[in-house]
């Protein structure tokens, strides 16, 4: 045993496999943006993407719990069910967007944006 700096704790192939997948991983990313050209629906979800990383894990949680209390199972049955566990991600990502428009329209400034100047007449 030694100390890996492959994300690895008992030996560095698990971590040198982690790497070459998540490069893997960025090279099709890359390949996928340069075969497309425009696309709407991706730019907006870019534009979102920030805000859909930091608030998607607290809304994912609350939501695999309250699916599961009307279903009387655990939420690891909810999330380990395809179809459930991709209601609830579409789910996720529709209350993501709704909490980006809601930070859009009453706090620009929590997310990047300058606030639309108003004069008062």
């Amino acid at each position: 045993m030694g100390c890996s700096i492959f994300l690895s704790f008992y030996c560095t192939e698990t971590g040198i496999r982690w790497f070459l997948n998540g490069f893997v991983g960025i090279l099709a990313a890359l390949l996928l943006a340069l075969l497309l050209k425009k696309n709407a629906v991706l730019e907006y979800l870019g534009r979102i993407s920030l805000i859909a990383l930091c608030v998607q894990g607290p809304i994912y949680r609350v939501l695999a719990t309250l699916v599961s209390i009307p279903l009387q199972t655990s939420t690891d049955a909810v999330r380990s069910n395809f179809l459930l566990a991709s209601l609830l991600v579409l789910m996720t990502l529709v209350l993501c967007i709704l909490g980006y428009k809601f930070l859009d329209r009453f706090a620009p400034w929590a997310i990047g944006k300058t606030a639309k100047y108003r004069p008062c007449h």
